[in-house]
């Protein structure tokens, strides 16, 4: 993830496109947030895995 910037992410999308297909949370999207509100969360995502990495953890993710 350290490799991979959150403009990644984004790039040619914007917030319309994320809430017409469906892309959670919709709410945030049909407000017309602007897509910096990915790279928030994409930042802190990257340093949680970063030092769950560097202490040895593993990380378990259920996605439904």
């Amino acid at each position: 993830m350290a490799a991979t910037p959150h403009t990644v992410l984004v790039d040619g999308v914007t917030p319309q496109d994320l809430a017409a297909a469906d892309v959670y949370p919709v709410v945030v999207w049909e407000r017309g947030e602007p897509l910096e509100w990915v790279a928030d969360h994409y930042r802190q995502l990257a340093r949680f895995f970063r030092v769950a990495a560097r202490d040895g953890d593993a990380v378990f993710m259920w996605i439904s």
